[in-house]
């Protein structure tokens, strides 16, 4: 089956979204991320997780906004 977590921010100053993840119960492993702010929602379905070996590249978890200029980032912090 498939279990749903809400997450929610604590803080005072936070934005008022939530944060919907779905978690298979077999494999305890994601399977969407569900972004909701006032009902406008980004959703994002998990199609595979593939197993990494070896050491991992630190860069690969860096972001670069230079990188992607005349786009506008959302920070989701």
């Amino acid at each position: 089956g498939i279990a749903t977590v809400k997450l929610t921010s604590t803080a005072e100053n936070a934005a008022l979204g939530v944060i919907f993840v779905a978690i298979d119960t077999a494999t305890a492993q994601p399977r969407s991320l569900t972004y909701d702010v006032d009902g406008d929602q980004i959703a994002i379905k998990v199609v595979s997780i593939n197993e990494m070996t070896g050491m991992v590249d630190i860069s690969m978890f860096t972001f670069d906004k230079n990188n992607y200029r005349g786009y506008e980032i959302v920070d989701f912090r």
